[in-house]
């Protein structure tokens, strides 16, 4: 969580920097670092949560299974 923040932070420097403080040539690399990394935020929460969401089926499956009606 702690090195998101610190991007989140780095990130509105740079765009700080760029608008008020007279512009670079850094800039497209700074949005495609921007959409890679948000690329990868996305794959990374898409696993998550699937993975969160097969284990709690499995956890209600067996659950479930040891009941008799």
């Amino acid at each position: 969580m702690m090195l998101l923040v610190l991007n989140f932070i780095c990130h509105c420097g740079v765009l700080f920097l760029q608008v008020w403080g007279g512009g670079c040539n850094g800039i497209g690399a700074w949005v495609f670092n921007s959409v890679i990394n948000g690329a990868f935020l996305f794959m990374f929460l898409n696993s998550f949560v699937r993975m969160r969401w097969i284990r709690r089926k499995a956890m209600e499956s067996m659950s479930t299974n040891g009941k008799i009606d």
